[in-house]
């Protein structure tokens, strides 16, 4: 893997979970946009409960901030769907990222043209999240990685990708559990 590419993945913010987010900051800097991964970003990936937690923080996020938001998943339509219908969102199942295929169906969501730098997508995974992110030049914001009852194939490949990408990314000036919150100018 290139180091410029290593680069790419390094998220503009890392912060533990998605209510560490500064979404009223990010919203300041002329994005309009949230995305949001579903598993083991917003949920477990072995649960299916939207808590009046993330219920609330969705609420905040839409209502008072003013985000319109979307969440782009991996996984099934029958996992994302009920999770997409709970929280008043869109969504994209079965999204294959980092691959562009499942962009336009976001554009198509929000019905905006006006471009991804726009657009913040919150993830945990460095590679899946933060280089699809990236190659649509979206605001890119890290989480730990919310852990289930048990193991799954993301939730191994996931790890593998981060052990092998660990030191490449300490090279490149990023370090897994030290969260930051990384200013990006204003690019509307």
């Amino acid at each position: 893997m290139s180091l410029k590419l290593i680069r790419e993945a390094i998220p503009d913010m890392y912060v533990p979970t998605v209510y560490d987010v500064d979404y009223r900051g990010i919203y300041n800097m002329g994005i309009r946009y949230a995305i949001f991964d579903v598993d083991d970003t917003l949920l477990s990936s072995d649960d299916m409960v939207v808590t009046p937690t993330l219920f609330e923080l969705f609420d905040y996020v839409q209502n008072e901030v003013g985000f319109n938001t979307c969440l782009v998943s991996n996984s099934s339509e029958k996992r994302v769907s009920p999770v997409a219908e709970l929280l008043h969102t869109g969504y994209v199942a079965k999204a294959r990222k980092p691959s562009s295929r499942s962009f336009r169906t976001v554009e198509q969501i929000f019905l905006d043209k006006n471009g991804p730098n726009k657009m913040v997508f919150i993830g945990d995974s460095v590679f899946l999240d933060m280089i699809y992110a990236r190659r649509f030049q979206m605001f890119k914001v890290l989480v730990d990685s919310i852990r289930g009852n048990r193991w799954n194939l993301k939730t191994i490949s996931n790890d593998c990708v981060h052990a092998v990408m660990k030191f490449p990314l300490k090279k490149a000036g990023f370090e897994f559990g030290k969260h930051y919150v990384k200013k990006q100018k204003n690019n509307s």
